[in-house]
């Protein structure tokens, strides 16, 4: 069996596997115009809401590198979990921080080199969570700074805390889709929006006092932290949403009725929906993904009988529950197809992308009971990264990985219809079974790039032929590779991706007087 392996952008971004395809234009630094990453006409614009996905342990290397030329292509700079935690670490006047329970270590011993600084941490969890086993010695750690405060609900966990977000220094917010302060966090995909705008609000000063964007956090925060009012308790929001260069809707459940919100954005949809959430098993979600969504990707349906009616939807495979679990919370709404021409006006005044994400899964409790965020935002390029985020998890739950790079001269010219094969053996002990004996193909495109579809498993044995004008030439790898690659071997997850540029050299001839400068190919 072979399998095709030139990748189309629309593989990549999965906005537009259904959809038009990436439009081909000028190329001048020669990267692909129809495998990996579009040609952008314009670069697409920085955005101002900083995005982080989480890299748990199938993202070996962060950023992947598929993941840093996508972003490179469109002219941005991914975020990493690493900017995440600078974030934390550089608080310099207070931490305020809502999340559901206290059982990771990791970020506890973050928190307590923070309140060592004099740094005072507030915080806000789940009542029913607060006494377990798991949490007793972290929140012991954390008194013992004499600058930490944790509150909790005055309930049991049939209605939860929720929510998920930070507050540094009064005026930057990250708000997550999965809570820091649970160990899973360590082990699940995850994203986190992150935004800095001045914080005016003085506690007390209610729904009036909310002024920015990050005003709005600090009005919820201030009635669970301050006030104990939490759930149905709490006093709403009067305005939602915010310019801060782009539209951002702040909603905070459950008074702020999300299922409203999540429908308004359904009925004024053109083109496209896409999704990837932990939970679903809400009754109209359910039904709204069945009829429009694009493309989906759940973790658990909590009724298992769900699975046979939502076909278009793909689970993260159980088999890999050991290694990631999928925590994001994430709607995408009309992403243009053709990513490379969305800056134009006449485009943008048609559709009005839109990213909804937040802390709130897709069930009874999390739309309509517990406290929870829900952010809706009008930005293509956003979208654009979630985008690229929603490729990594078709690689994931198709259980392969990529080996991409470029075949050239040592002239740097390219090598077009070069033919690239490897072999993917099993892993042993794990469930990576690799390609099963049937070495995996891939041609090089008329600039000489090529993607390597590969099961994941160990990749051994990487071959390199039909090299046309450079025929009788030996190839040597790329330094990413290391020394003893290609024969060595290495493990490759699903999802994950290596760069490998293959460069030929010209054979030494028998008198060791052979091989010239090189200059085969061109």
């Amino acid at each position: 069996m072979r399998i095709n392996t030139i990748l189309s952008f629309g593989f990549l971004l999965t906005v537009v596997i259904l959809a038009a395809g990436i439009a081909s234009c000028s190329n001048p630094d020669e990267r692909p115009l129809d495998t990996f990453f579009p040609s952008f006409n314009n670069p697409l614009p920085a955005s101002p809401v900083g995005l982080v996905i989480s890299d748990p342990v199938f993202r070996q290397v962060d950023p992947d590198p598929l993941i840093r030329e996508s972003y490179r292509a469109a002219g941005l700079t991914p975020m990493t979990r690493a900017d995440m935690w600078n974030i934390f670490q550089n608080a310099t006047h207070s931490l305020k921080i809502v999340g559901t329970r206290i059982t990771n270590p990791n970020f506890v011993s973050l928190l307590v080199g923070v309140a060592n600084k004099g740094v005072p941490i507030q915080i806000v969890v789940e009542r029913g969570y607060f006494d377990d086993d798991l949490s007793a010695p972290l929140i012991s750690q954390l008194a013992q700074t004499g600058n930490v405060t944790i509150k909790t609900d005055n309930d049991d966990i049939a209605r939860q805390v929720h929510s998920r977000y930070a507050i540094v220094d009064n005026h930057r917010v990250l708000a997550s889709s999965g809570d820091w302060l649970d160990d899973g966090f360590n082990r699940s995909i995850n994203n986190i929006l992150i935004f800095d705008t001045p914080g005016t609000y003085v506690n007390g000063s209610g729904p009036p006092g909310v002024k920015t964007l990050t005003d709005a956090f600090m009005f919820d925060f201030d009635q669970m932290f301050n006030m104990d009012r939490f759930g149905g308790d709490k006093d709403r929001l009067i305005n939602h949403t915010f310019n801060i260069g782009v539209k951002v809707e702040v909603y905070f459940g459950p008074n702020d009725q999300f299922v409203t919100e999540i429908t308004d954005e359904i009925n004024n949809m053109s083109s496209s929906m896409m999704f990837a959430i932990r939970q679903l098993n809400d009754d109209f979600m359910l039904s709204v993904m069945q009829s429009f969504a694009t493309l989906g990707f759940y973790d658990q349906f909590s009724n298992p009988d769900y699975t046979e009616t939502l076909p278009l939807a793909v689970p993260f495979p159980a088999v890999y529950a050991a290694y990631n679990t999928l925590n994001h919370k994430v709607l995408l709404i009309d992403l243009p197809s053709d990513v490379s021409n969305t800056i134009v006006p006449s485009i943008l005044e048609i559709l009005d992308p839109v990213v909804i994400t937040g802390s709130a899964n897709w069930t009874p409790n999390g739309l309509q009971y517990n406290d929870e965020q829900l952010l809706i935002v009008h930005d293509v390029t956003l979208g654009y990264e979630f985008a690229v985020e929603l490729g990594v998890l078709t690689r994931e739950c198709t259980g392969v990985g990529v080996c991409f790079g470029t075949v050239r001269t040592n002239k740097n010219v390219a090598i077009p219809q070069a033919t690239i094969m490897c072999d993917s053996e099993e892993i042993p002990g794990s469930v990576f079974i690799g390609d099963q004996g049937i070495p995996v193909e891939s041609q090089s495109d008329p600039n000489g790039n090529y993607a390597l579809m590969v099961p994941a498993g160990k990749m051994r044995n990487v071959r390199i032929m039909n090299l046309g004008d450079a025929s009788g030439s030996y190839l040597l790898p790329d330094p990413i590779w290391g020394p003893t690659m290609p024969t060595e071997g290495w493990n490759l997850m699903p999802g994950s991706s290596y760069e490998a540029n293959f460069y030929a050299q010209p054979a030494p001839s028998a008198t060791g007087t052979g091989g010239g400068d090189g200059g085969f190919g061109g």
